[in-house]
């Protein structure tokens, strides 16, 4: 549980971690695409300069691995050979404040590539000057995945599944899995948390990968939510987490168990309790001169 807990802190940092505004947005922010030996793909990337300012911006290649977990993502030189793969229609273009610009990705595979799962970033870069007029560098990456030569198949396990803070005696209750993939395939799963009553009813469905992040072959991910639910919840409550991984009809499930005791609705309950008491006691008493 400690293991969960400081993993699910980290990836918080990750990614909340902005040390520069961004000057543009870029669309889409990462992809899957699927490719054979020998033939060629193409993927159309928008990038949008959402300062106030006219901006330059230079695109670079990059290549791109993870560490243990999905989200220690890191940048890094391409082989040569991969290098050569991929045609970017430009080398930079200048954007007004609010426009747009297009840009073509083209990826040709060899014909004598192995299957394998093969990612590399499109990294848009602008200079501008901060207050003190130094000159300040800033990216936006757009991700590429590309899975060649078909299905290389994802293999999904749950490590850990649990609440995450403290005290979960009351609304909300973050619950957090750690999800590990020990295939070669790049997965995008499905999860999600079925919260259930004392009496078996299903009171709500939480997903926990709404925006369909990856899990790369060989690492881990945590996925995360929080269950606001009603603040009348009380009691008994049974938490089921399925996971279906993606083009599979297997489930993979877990279950943990949440009580809530939300102390302020008792002490209002308890209140009324014994006002109710109080005021069938003084009813009797009174029927009884």
């Amino acid at each position: 549980m400690r293991y969960l807990l400081v993993t699910v802190l980290v990836a918080f940092a990750v990614s909340s971690y902005s040390p520069l505004a961004q000057a543009a947005t870029v669309d889409p922010e990462s992809v899957t695409l699927s490719v054979l030996p020998g033939e060629k793909v193409h993927q159309t990337i928008r990038f949008e300069n959402d300062s106030e300012d006219i901006q330059t911006y230079s695109l670079t290649l990059s290549g791109l691995s993870f560490g243990a977990s999905a989200d220690d993502l890191r940048f890094g030189t391409l082989e040569p050979s991969q290098h050569d793969w991929i045609v970017v229609d430009r080398d930079s273009f200048v954007l007004e404040s609010g426009a747009d610009q297009a840009v073509e990705v083209t990826v040709t595979v060899p014909a004598d590539v192995v299957s394998q799962v093969f990612s590399f970033a499109v990294i848009a870069t602008t200079q501008a000057e901060n207050n003190v007029g130094v000159g300040v560098t800033s990216g936006l990456a757009a991700l590429f995945f590309l899975e060649i030569g078909g299905d290389l198949g994802s293999n999904l396990r749950i490590d850990t599944f649990d609440t995450v803070a403290e005290n979960d005696q009351r609304l909300p209750v973050r619950f957090a899995t750690l999800i590990t993939n020990s295939g070669a395939g790049l997965a995008e799963p499905e999860v999600g948390v079925v919260i259930k009553n004392i009496w078996g009813k299903e009171v709500e469905l939480i997903s926990l990968n709404p925006t369909g992040r990856r899990v790369p072959g060989y690492t881990n991910r945590v996925f995360t939510e929080e269950w606001r639910g009603s603040p009348w919840r009380f009691g008994p409550y049974t938490a089921e987490l399925y996971v279906f991984p993606d083009n599979s009809d297997a489930v993979i499930t877990a279950t943990t168990h949440v009580v809530l005791f939300p102390w302020r609705m008792l002490c209002v309950f308890a209140v009324l309790g014994l006002i109710f008491t109080g005021a069938a006691y003084a009813f009797v008493r009174a029927r009884r001169r």
